[in-house]
């Protein structure tokens, strides 16, 4: 009974933090887990750069080399990708992001970086926003 409560409150601890980041500037994510963010415009806005943790093998990751910006919104307008080289959003993405309504979702995937021992390879791992 013990470890099942251990395990409901690890869990929901860890549910709690990925939706409530409140510092947006920089994203952290893992290794074969997709984080979901519920954010406010101003946060979105404040979005400038990601990093990606091994926390299964304990690898080191390092130099991001390109990742997938996925714009989805929900009301008007087309979905909108660009990609970019490096952590750090381009001015394209931010353009993508200036007017953000309600239910849009942002998606970043298709995350390369180097993996010591490995070389450059996909991360297993997707970002989520939905403008709340």
């Amino acid at each position: 009974m013990k470890k099942q409560i251990f395990i409901f409150l690890f869990s929901f601890s860890t549910l709690s933090a990925a939706f409530c980041q409140a510092d947006l500037t920089t994203v952290e994510t893992y290794w074969g887990k997709v984080s979901s963010f519920k954010v406010s415009p101003d946060q979105l806005k404040a979005f400038n750069r990601i990093y990606v943790f091994d926390t299964i093998l304990k690898r080191e990751i390092s130099e991001i080399s390109k990742f997938r910006f996925i714009v989805q919104p929900v009301m008007d307008g087309p979905v909108k990708i660009a990609e970019t080289t490096g952590n750090e959003l381009s001015l394209k993405m931010r353009t993508f992001i200036e007017n953000p309504k309600p239910g849009d979702r942002i998606i970043v995937s298709e995350i390369f970086a180097y993996v010591n021992g490995e070389g450059f390879r996909q991360i297993p791992t997707a970002i989520v926003f939905v403008v709340e």
